[in-house]
Order: C-alpha cells, then sequence, then structure tokens
C-alpha cells in the first residue's frame, strides 16, 4: 500500500472529534457527508458543524458561492444520522441575517470589499448586539 494510500484510507470508528466548517452547504448530496463524519466517529465522539443559517436567506450571493442551500436547526437535526444520541448545542450569530438579506435581496452576485471591511470591523459590536437579541444560543 502506498504511503497516500495509507495516511487517506477512511477513519471510520477513529476519530474522537470531526470539525466541518462551511462544507455541507457546498455539497448537493449533503446527508452523505453527515453520515460519512458520524461512521468517523468513535462511540461518544465529538462532531462540530457550522453552516449558514436560515433557509430563507438563500439569495444571489448564496448561489455566487456556490452554496445549495442554508439550514434551518431542525432540517440538519432531521440529516444528522449518528450512531447513538449526541448531545448536542446550536448558536447562531442572529445579527448577521440583515446584511446578508439586503446583500442577496439587492441581486449581489459579490460582496463589496467596503462592506466587508465594515462588517469586520464592528465584530466587537455585533456581538455585544448578538447577546441582546432574541434567539438560539
Amino acid at each position: 500500500m502506498t504511503w497516500a494510500r495509507q495516511r487517506f484510507r477512511p477513519l471510520i470508528g477513529q476519530a474522537d472529534t470531526v470539525i466541518c466548517l462551511n462544507v455541507l452547504e457546498h455539497i448537493e448530496d449533503d446527508a452523505t457527508g453527515l453520515a460519512n463524519i458520524s461512521s468517523a466517529l468513535i462511540p461518544g465522539g465529538v462532531a462540530i458543524v457550522l453552516v449558514p443559517q436560515d433557509p430563507g436567506l438563500y439569495g444571489t450571493l448564496d448561489e455566487e458561492l456556490g452554496h445549495y442551500r442554508r439550514y434551518s436547526e431542525a432540517e440538519l437535526r432531521a440529516k444528522w444520522k449518528p450512531p447513538a444520541s449526541p448531545s448536542s448545542r446550536s448558536c447562531t450569530l442572529t445579527a448577521s441575517p440583515p446584511g446578508w438579506w439586503f446583500t442577496g435581496a439587492s441581486s449581489a452576485r459579490s460582496s463589496s470589499r467596503v462592506l466587508l471591511w465594515f462588517f469586520d470591523r464592528l465584530v466587537w459590536l455585533w456581538r455585544r448586539i448578538d447577546r441582546t437579541l432574541p434567539g438560539p444560543r
């Protein structure tokens, strides 16, 4: 067996933690992606999955970024088929959807550098505002 085949063989039941950040929305068959994550975990393992929230915000910018979908928490939980019932926690940044909606509503195919710079410089403020907004934590 070559080094590459040894190194990249499937990790079935070998990982105690799997981190999947902003990947599933780019995969057409995301249920298989989630099944692969689940199969890699040891019993009691942890999966950290970050996906874009709120299917109602799906727009032209999502299409341009190669997203097939945005998720509701219920949809993601329904697609997750772990071998054992995991403890889970979800959190969302409730301050970001208005900006995403505005960008998508304007039929934008990209986000302007000025808007990204502005958002990035105000992350400290978004975090403070987010704590006061209703929504899941």
